[in-house]
């Protein structure tokens, strides 16, 4: 599978009471990505550019619809993670910021490598060096990725299991021909931080799923990890991140794509896209019992504001069925 990912908003905080902010994720199938791009470009040629790259934020109503339509009929999901800085506190970002780094270094000892050591304090120091809408951008990321994750293998494993095979990652970069340091750093980071959650709380196995392509991704259970806190195989998490990962700043139709479905969603929270323009967008998504897009906090007391009501009556209903034939048995991982 092919997962195109993007933000949308600056992450700062805002001057009035609008601060949202997102990252969003195309997840498309091998299997489908020529035919999308193929019918992507006959539909965009009459599309507004800047500088020769479609942006969804000069679509309208209409062009912005279209698009949705063809990707609702091709087998792609879309997720997306969100802040409203409006809601956080400049010293609670900062706090958060704080434990995170200490987080790196924490359980290093005189044991470990001198070198394991010295990366991992330059990582420490990175992290919390980041400017405050960086590091909310990359708390977005991480939850983004790890929703791509789990759901992508769910959804998948029921109706295109040879799309598990491989996890082809393709992020917006921020500046052509070089990589920024964030890029970097947040390369370097994505597998250790997740691998912690997905420890904390293991991908939900599907028995009627075919997983046979996801089994590349196997490895060994480490000997420190106690038996009973999940099973005694795991998925390498590196090598699901870090395997296909590109940074690419070019004329990318799955990046165009991403980028006009993810905002007209950020339009449509702020109010400035009709809903004719947003409103099948929650049929790329995979329903859930919580709204489709979530919203990530760091200051505590979070509410949804002005927006509630368009993710409580648009974004909690209409999206993609988990189970094509109804319900299926699941099992937890065993803890």
């Amino acid at each position: 599978m092919h997962i195109f990912i993007d933000e949308s908003g600056t992450f700062a905080k805002p001057t009035g009471d609008i601060g949202i902010s997102l990252v969003g994720a195309l997840i498309v199938p091998e299997g489908r990505k020529s035919e999308i791009e193929r019918r992507y470009a006959m539909l965009s040629r009459g599309f507004p550019r800047a500088n020769g790259e479609v942006k969804g934020k000069l679509l309208n109503e209409k062009q912005i619809s279209t698009v949705i339509e063809m990707l609702v009929r091709s087998e792609v999901v879309f997720e997306a993670s969100a802040f409203d800085t409006s809601q956080e506190d400049p010293d609670s970002i900062k706090s958060h910021q704080f434990q995170s780094g200490l987080g790196v270094t924490k359980n290093l000892t005189d044991d470990h490598h001198p070198n394991l050591r010295k990366e991992a304090c330059e990582v420490r120091h990175q992290i919390e060096s980041l400017s405050a809408p960086l590091y909310l951008q990359t708390l977005a990321l991480l939850d983004l990725v790890e929703s791509v994750i789990r759901n992508s293998t769910l959804y998948y494993c029921q109706r295109r299991p040879r799309e598990l095979g491989a996890f082809h990652w393709v992020f917006d970069a921020k500046e052509r021909n070089r990589t920024t340091p964030w890029e970097r750093l947040f390369s370097i980071i994505v597998a250790p931080l997740l691998q912690s959650r997905f420890l904390r709380e293991p991908i939900i196995h599907l028995v009627e799923g075919d997983y046979s392509h996801f089994e590349r991704f196997r490895t060994e259970r480490p000997d420190w990890l106690p038996s009973k806190e999940a099973e005694e195989v795991a998925f390498d998490l590196t090598r699901v991140c870090r395997e296909s990962q590109t940074f690419a700043f070019s004329f990318e139709p799955g990046l165009e794509l991403v980028d006009i479905v993810l905002s007209g969603t950020r339009r449509a929270l702020v109010g400035n896209l009709g809903p004719d323009g947003w409103l099948r967008i929650p049929r790329l998504m995979i329903h859930r019992p919580r709204p489709y897009v979530r919203f990530v906090g760091v200051s505590g007391g979070f509410t949804k504001g002005h927006y509630e009501s368009i993710l409580r009556q648009h974004f909690s209903v209409g999206g993609k069925s988990m189970f094509p034939g109804g319900n299926a048995a699941m099992r937890e991982p065993d803890r």
